[in-house]
């Protein structure tokens, strides 16, 4: 069996066990949603399912890991204390939200202000809402750099060239946030709640408006496979990763209107050519940084 049956085997027992997960999870998210008003009227469950998803395949992949590389040791770089992992991440993070900040600021202006208005939300509601922001940042930037950079982009590169191994990792990565559609519920037992997201989020790939956001997303991807191959330190691209989630997530505090929506869709910002002119900017300035060695 190739690397990638075995890949798809993990993936596969991942999505069963969030499928069979999905409805124990629901119950508990309408448990602590139990007093907010309006809750009658459904939420979204789709993003919920997705990070359960992501842990459930995660959990996965460690628990075959040996399987799936058929005893050969992944060697995951940059998490020794003498390789100083939090400066490392520090330098990761400042870069991340540089970086975005400059592009959203960059498509604003070339957008003409695409329907976006500074204002201020009031000076109590920054400190949880940073708080917030930031830990979202960390938590979803390291699970998924742990997944795709530091467990597939190494188990590939285990047999196929840095290029060919970012490639595909980076596509499966695009791939993974390409598939985004809302799943929505109300509160009481669903037992198949988790098939229902599972065909809502497989319909959302037949969408073709939304090629270039993939094309972008499996870009953004390469950009984090680079940036943790020339610095051999996968903090490097869990801060630049946090960084963009950070930066996406607080936006709304100086720009109520620049939420997920405008960001992330067939209309958004990442829909453009300027998004994929930015990622090469940014890989460019990561080459000549870290001067392009692979390890």
């Amino acid at each position: 069996m190739s690397f990638l049956m075995r890949l798809a085997t993990l993936s596969s027992a991942g999505l069963l066990a969030a499928v069979l997960l999905a409805p124990l999870i629901k119950a508990a998210v309408d448990a602590l949603r139990a007093a907010e008003p309006g809750l009658d009227s459904g939420y979204d469950f789709g993003r919920i399912f997705r990070r359960l998803l992501q842990i459930s395949i995660l959990t996965a992949l460690l628990a075959g890991r040996r399987w799936l590389t058929q005893g050969r040791a992944i060697r995951v770089r940059g998490l020794r204390a003498s390789q100083a992992p939090w400066s490392r991440f520090s330098l990761g993070l400042l870069s991340g939200i540089v970086s975005l900040s400059l592009f959203l600021a960059s498509h604003a202006a070339w957008d003409g202000g695409g329907g976006l208005e500074i204002r201020l939300q009031p000076v109590a509601a920054w400190p949880p809402a940073l708080a917030w922001a930031l830990l979202t940042g960390l938590v979803v930037a390291a699970i998924e750099e742990m997944i795709f950079r530091g467990w597939l982009l190494e188990a590939l590169r285990l047999s196929t060239p840095f290029a060919v191994a970012a490639l595909v990792s980076s596509m499966l990565y695009g791939a993974a946030h390409f598939v985004a559609a809302a799943v929505r519920v109300r509160p009481g037992w669903d037992f198949l709640v988790g098939l229902q997201a599972v065909d809502l989020h497989l319909r959302a790939l037949a969408r073709p408006e939304l090629a270039m956001v993939f094309l972008v997303l499996a870009a953004a991807g390469f950009v984090l496979a680079c940036a943790y191959a020339w610095t051999a330190s996968l903090p490097f691209a869990i801060g630049i990763h946090a960084g963009w989630v950070f930066v996406i997530k607080a936006a709304p505090l100086m720009v109520p209107s620049m939420g997920i929506a405008w960001l992330h869709g067939s209309g958004g910002a990442l829909s453009g050519i300027w998004s994929l002119v930015f990622l090469g900017a940014l890989l460019v300035v990561l080459r000549f940084s870290f001067g392009g060695r692979r390890s």
